[in-house]
């Protein structure tokens, strides 16, 4: 079944990367959420995932949650890179 013919369900925008449901809508609605507002939740659970960091609703996040900042994100991205690169290295090396 076609997810917009599937009320009160999980509307996933069909690029995996972002999904919307109808508690969350109604909240934004009820709440005065912004497009804005909603758009930097969804880049901070993407962000959070990556890291495997627990990821907060959207009310809980709209009532200023503890979270990671974005120097932080970037720091972990760069760390990560870092050690992939290093791994990667290691293994060439073992070849010989």
């Amino acid at each position: 079944m076609d997810s917009r013919d599937d009320v009160g369900g999980v509307y996933d925008y069909g690029d995996g990367s972002f999904d919307i449901n109808l508690q969350d809508i109604i909240y934004c609605v009820l709440h005065d959420i912004t497009r804005e507002q909603y758009q930097e939740w969804q880049d901070y659970i993407c962000d959070a995932s990556e890291f495997n960091f627990p990821m907060p609703n959207l009310r809980s996040w709209m009532h200023g949650c503890p979270r990671t900042s974005q120097e932080t994100f970037e720091k972990l991205r760069k760390l990560k890179a870092d050690l992939n690169k290093a791994v990667e290295e290691e293994k060439e090396r073992m070849k010989g």
